[in-house]
């Protein structure tokens, strides 16, 4: 069937930095659980012949950057919403091989849109998780068991704008 005949669902993530899901390393049981758990979920939505899937990411480390490598391994176009220019400054004492990744998978994006000039602040990350739910249709949520009061205001925001959510925990 052509792409053009089927309807574009988009899809994104939100959740806990690496150090909230075993760290940094990909090759850790807490990790690799919701990779697969991702992997699962965007699998289901790709046998919908109905519609194509487009990803939206803010392309953080953590699920934000398994996101898109699994949209990668999907062949999945996907969007990439940076918090700030040159997010990567601030990674600098992090292994080459972190931000060898993340550039790989900017480069790879369909389109890069940066929501504020300027540094990196914890409003910046609030704001662009709030456009990525705006946009869309699906929000993958991975639950915090330590920030209740960021997930209710993350869900209650998702609720408010009757946006389907899949909790990953």
């Amino acid at each position: 069937m052509p792409r053009s005949n089927k309807t574009v669902c988009k899809i994104t993530i939100i959740g806990p930095r690496p150090y909230n899901l075993g760290g940094h390393d990909l090759d850790n049981d807490i990790r690799r659980n919701i990779y697969q758990k991702i992997q699962e979920i965007v699998q289901r939505y790709l046998k919908n012949n109905n519609i194509v899937l487009l990803g939206l990411t803010g392309l953080e480390m953590g699920c934000e950057q398994d996101f898109a490598e699994i949209c990668l391994e999907n062949k999945i176009d996907y969007i990439v919403y940076l918090t700030h220019e040159n997010i990567e400054k601030r990674w600098g004492s992090y292994p080459q091989y972190l931000i060898d990744r993340y550039t790989r998978l900017l480069d790879h994006s369909m389109e890069t849109h940066t929501i504020s000039d300027g540094n990196y602040s914890p409003k910046k990350v609030m704001i662009k998780n709030k456009r990525l739910i705006k946009e869309a249709d699906i929000i993958l949520y991975i639950s915090h068991p330590f920030k209740k009061n960021k997930i209710c205001s993350i869900l209650n925001y998702c609720k408010e704008l009757d946006k389907k959510v899949v909790l990953i925990s």
